[in-house]
């Protein structure tokens, strides 16, 4: 199981902004956890925390007074982490709750993970240098 772990101070704030995870930052987090639980469960990816590891390191030289803010929505991450690996769910902001569960040997729920992954990633990417 993987989780966002930093060592030293949790800085920056970098947010997906997808349909999926409309909503609050809390939810956005939420969101990115969840499916990065299930993208790594289904088809051993790591890409959301990788990207999302790398944006925070960025973020750090920025701005280095949210730090309370920062270990509220990484703490977020990984409760909605832990809770996709047991259920296979994924958060979704705008309903404020869980998906159905997701099965990754079904084509249709598989693509929906891998799509979910790709809209956080390429948000995250485009987000990369902005302030």
């Amino acid at each position: 199981m993987l989780f966002l772990r930093f060592i030293g101070t949790f800085l920056g704030i970098l947010v997906a902004t997808t349909a999926y995870s409309a909503g609050s930052p809390i939810d956005q987090y939420k969101q990115m956890g969840s499916a990065a639980a299930l993208a790594e469960s289904c088809y051993n990816s790591k890409k959301i925390p990788e990207s999302l590891n790398q944006s925070i390191k960025e973020a750090v030289a920025k701005n280095p007074s949210i730090e309370e803010l920062m270990n509220t929505l990484i703490a977020a991450y990984n409760e909605a982490y832990e809770y996709a690996i047991l259920h296979n769910q994924i958060w979704n902001g705008t309903q404020q709750s869980y998906s159905k569960p997701f099965t990754c040997s079904v084509p249709e729920d598989s693509k929906f993970i891998m799509n979910v992954e790709a809209s956080i990633i390429e948000s995250l990417n485009n987000k990369k240098g902005v302030e």
